[in-house]
């Protein structure tokens, strides 16, 4: 997560990005009424239709708001379950889920006059994994600026992540071994059995009609066993 996203990882900061612009700062100066947006348009959805309410999970509220992209949908669904995964981890508040955390914080903010603009980020997971939030929206004193270009104070809910657990790089240099393996046994075969120039020849031809590496080895082996085979008719 990083890992709950499994090979989707990249469009984290874009999903990211699209819950940091429902929830952020009002441009200065302040535009026309009909301009509304970020988090002063969130006010006025939670007014008006609940989008945050207590036994309504996080994930379910995102994906009401759309905030799952639509460049891929694997990646959507994944990054809507990571959001339901946090209803599974510890908050920083003793008795509260990551989930309870997050969507009551919202509701608070979201119920003041003026709202605190909402910063989403990540920290590096640590057992057992929290939600954690920084400030407390009816407490101006404990908010932070998480952007160092703005001046801009905000509530800011970080999530836990963590690169994605694999034993991939391992099974690539065993396989990797086993190739170089092949690939040496064929070419001591063909060496054996051809002249230089001849060999040489062939290598480079198997080299340039043949684009991936799967099919080199599986041509060059092939050659191999027929020269072995003429070699043993001979």
């Amino acid at each position: 997560m990083g890992s709950g996203m499994m090979w989707y990882d990249n469009f984290i900061p874009g999903l990211f990005d699209l819950l940091n612009l429902r929830f952020a700062p009002p441009p200065q100066p302040t535009p026309p009424e009909e301009w509304v947006g970020g988090i002063e348009e969130m006010a006025a959805l939670q007014r008006e239709f609940q989008v945050f309410r207590e036994g309504r999970s996080f994930r379910d509220s995102a994906a009401l708001l759309n905030v799952g992209g639509f460049w891929n949908w694997g990646a959507r669904k994944k990054w809507y379950d990571l959001l339901s995964f946090y209803g599974q981890c510890e908050s920083d508040v003793a008795g509260q889920n990551g989930d309870e955390r997050i969507v009551g914080a919202l509701i608070a903010n979201l119920a003041l006059e003026r709202p605190w603009p909402v910063y989403f980020t990540a920290h590096e997971w640590a057992e057992p994994p929290q939600v954690r939030l920084i400030g407390d929206p009816g407490n101006q004193r404990t908010l932070t600026r998480p952007l160092f270009y703005m001046r801009q104070l905000y509530l800011v809910v970080s999530v836990p992540m963590r690169p994605q657990q694999s034993q991939q790089p391992q099974r690539c240099r065993a396989t990797t071994r086993r190739r170089a393996s092949r690939w040496q046994c064929s070419f001591v075969t063909i060496s054996m059995t051809t002249s230089l120039r001849s060999m040489g020849a062939l290598i480079f031809i198997i080299h340039e009609e043949c684009r991936s590496t799967e099919r080199r080895l599986s041509v060059l082996t092939g050659v191999a066993c027929l020269l072995r085979s003429c070699g043993s008719c001979s």
